[in-house]
């Protein structure tokens, strides 16, 4: 093990607190609290691609107030699957069901919100932003291990997902998945794969994409000829947090874990 970095904050679910984690950010900056790593999971993973895009809390603000960011935002549409008869009564019939899914679900057809493959074509400005080497960043999302044509399957205990770790070559040298392994009787029959995976070949908004690609709530990004979801496997990762780093800040009353 390499030497641990000093300070983690993790930014968990949620796209709408986008100013949150923004606020948290700058206010540990004006506190002298400066994280070394950025852990981010879901739509935590944006308010990390706004930290590394801009160099201080003012610009992160002002594009907050751009048009591109306006445009993006107002242009988010909900799919017929907000119906109660659609996803409504599915979710129910997944609450009354007590097995742990025994078939592989149809995610690639049944999501909430409709958003481009390519975030590119929303975020031209900042569509070139690579993981800074400033302050290193890491985005949790998930591999799918099976494809449109087998949703409604049986399962067969096989695995469906498996955590991926998006990042930078640097800061990989100092992930041993096999370290970060969640220590839960709830996971050792589940549908995820205990082993997370790193990769470092992504951009940062093409892991974006991918963290913020929950089941069911969004439609499962296809990059480099995978398909991915979102950070929803690990909201709050822990694990790698305190596998990482010697101090982890996370939103809820402002905690600090030594």
């Amino acid at each position: 093990m390499t030497e641990k970095f000093k300070r983690a904050v993790i930014f968990s679910g949620g796209g709408t607190r986008l100013m949150i984690y923004l606020g948290m950010f700058a206010a540990l900056e004006e506190l002298d609290l400066k994280p070394d790593i950025l852990i981010a999971s879901c739509g935590g993973s944006f308010a990390a691609t706004i930290i590394n895009a801009f160099p201080d809390h003012l610009s992160r603000k002002e594009y907050l107030q751009s048009e591109e960011y306006f445009q993006f935002v107002s242009g988010t549409l909900l799919t017929r699957q907000k119906k109660l008869s659609e996803i409504g009564f599915f979710s129910l019939k997944k609450m009354l069901d007590k097995r742990k899914a025994p078939f592989i679900e149809d995610v690639f057809n049944r999501y909430l919100v409709e958003m481009p493959q390519d975030l590119s074509q929303c975020f031209p400005f900042i569509k070139n932003v690579q993981f800074s080497k400033e302050i290193p960043t890491i985005n949790i999302g998930s591999e799918l291990l099976f494809t449109p044509n087998e949703c409604g399957q049986k399962r067969n205990e096989r695995k469906l997902y498996q955590k991926t770790i998006f990042t930078d070559p640097e800061t990989a040298k100092k992930i041993n998945p096999e370290k970060i392994i969640a220590d839960s009787e709830s996971l050792k029959n589940s549908a995820v794969e205990e082993s997370p995976k790193v990769i470092t070949d992504f951009s940062l908004l093409e892991s974006t994409r991918a963290s913020i690609s929950d089941m069911f709530y969004v439609e499962p990004a296809f990059i480099q000829g995978k398909y991915f979801a979102g950070g929803a496997i690990d909201l709050v990762p822990v694990e790698i947090s305190q596998y990482l780093a010697q101090e982890i800040i996370t939103e809820k009353n402002s905690l600090i874990i030594r």
